[in-house]
């Protein structure tokens, strides 16, 4: 979700046209915020469903989102901040939902299993990219929400941890410590799934 995000090629004028949206958005411009809107919508939707593993969980979550960055706009002080700011909310709001729907007994952090998309007896290389990606999610699943919100920041947006530390709002060495212990984690998980 960088200021090109969406954009293949997209240049320094849509940098600035990224901003000018910002600062009329802030001043109350609906226009601007829906431009807004469209540009970060689907990045902050699976940002959301990665972290809540549930599709109609995760589009509430980006709505909430967006109607509190909506509320929050012009406290925002750096518009270059934006995309971090952005993301930190879509952390936020997810993290909410997912105490109060542990709070209602309507979500674990237990690792949930998913639906069998494809020949679960297959390992190693004969893994083909959909399973690939259910045992990377499943084994998701099982990182700690702290965790799994530093992975997805990483290596899903491809963030540098400066700019995860921004987002979450905790030190750059934090976000470090839990990439590393999550990577280490994964490793554990995905292993011998890989290898068969």
């Amino acid at each position: 979700m960088t200021a090109a995000a969406g954009r293949p090629g997209a240049s320094e004028s849509s940098d600035q046209e990224l901003q000018r949206w910002i600062e009329l958005a802030r001043a109350g411009d609906r226009e601007a915020f829906g431009q807004l809107y469209e540009r970060f919508e689907r990045a902050v939707y699976r940002l959301c469903e990665i972290l809540l593993d549930d599709p109609d969980a995760a589009a509430d979550a980006a709505q909430e989102t967006f109607l509190k960055v909506w509320n929050d706009l012009p406290r925002l002080r750096r518009v270059e901040a934006f995309g971090s700011w952005l993301r930190g909310a879509a952390v936020q709001v997810c993290r909410t939902a997912r105490r109060r729907r542990r709070r209602l007994g309507w979500f674990s952090e237990q690792p949930a299993e998913l639906p069998e998309t494809a020949d679960q007896t297959a390992s190693g290389p004969d893994l083909d990219e959909q399973q690939l990606t259910a045992e990377v999610r499943r084994a998701l699943r099982q990182l700690s929400p702290e965790h799994r919100e530093v992975v997805v920041l990483h290596y899903f947006d491809e963030l540098p941890t400066a700019a995860i530390a921004a987002s979450l709002g905790v030190a750059q060495g934090t976000v470090k410590s839990r990439l590393s212990r999550a990577r280490d984690h994964l490793e554990r998980l995905l292993r011998p799934r890989l290898e068969g």
